[in-house]
C-alpha cells in the first residue's frame, strides 16, 4: 500500500508499542519525494505492517532482516486481500443462486441463463484460484468482473 509520510523512518521501520505486549511494526520501502506545485514536499512509500510481541530490540531485529520482514507483511496483506475477495465472489454467487433455481425450475430458458451461467463458473474458477494462491503475485494476478448478466 502506497501512503504519505512526513520523512522516511530509519532502516524503513518504525515500531509502536501498543502496551497490550504487542507492537505494530511498520514497514516503508521505495520512499519518493516530489516538490508540489506550492513548492512543499511530498514522501510517499510502500508500506506494509505487521503485529509483533513487543521485546528488547525488536527494532534491530526488523530492522536486520528487513527483507524478511517486509516479505512476511507484503504475504499478510495479500492475504487478507484474497479472503476479502474470496468473500466478495462467494457473496456473487449466493445472491445469483435464485435464477440457478428459476433457471431449474424451468422459468427462464437456458438462453436466458446462459450468460450468467458462465458468469458463475468464473466466480467459481477465481475461488479456486484464490484458494491456490501462495504468493502475493498470483494473489494479484486472479481476475475477474463482478458484473451479474441479466437473465431476461
Amino acid at each position: 500500500m502506497n501512503v504519505g509520510i512526513t520523512s522516511m523512518p530509519d532502516g524503513g521501520v518504525l515500531v509502536e508499542d501498543l502496551g497490550t505486549g504487542f507492537s505494530l511494526v511498520s514497514l516503508y520501502k521505495n520512499a519518493e519525494t516530489k516538490t508540489n506545485p506550492d513548492g512543499t514536499q511530498s514522501v510517499t512509500a510502500d508500506m506494509h505492517t505487521l503485529p509483533m510481541r513487543t521485546y528488547a530490540g525488536l527494532l534491530a531485529e526488523v530492522k536486520g532482516d528487513f527483507d524478511y520482514y517486509w516479505n512476511k507483511a507484503v504475504l499478510q496483506d495479500a492475504e487478507k486481500v484474497k479472503e476479502t475477495e474470496i468473500a466478495e465472489l462467494q457473496k456473487l454467487l449466493d445472491d445469483t443462486d435464485y435464477e440457478s433455481v428459476k433457471h431449474n425450475e424451468g422459468a427462464i430458458t437456458d438462453a436466458q441463463f446462459a450468460n450468467l451461467k458462465t458468469a458463475r463458473e468464473a466466480w467459481r474458477a477465481a475461488i479456486r484460484e484464490l484458494r491456490a494462491a501462495t504468493t502475493a503475485d498470483a494473489i494479484d494476478a486472479v481476475t475477474y468482473s463482478v458484473d451479474i448478466p441479466s437473465c431476461k
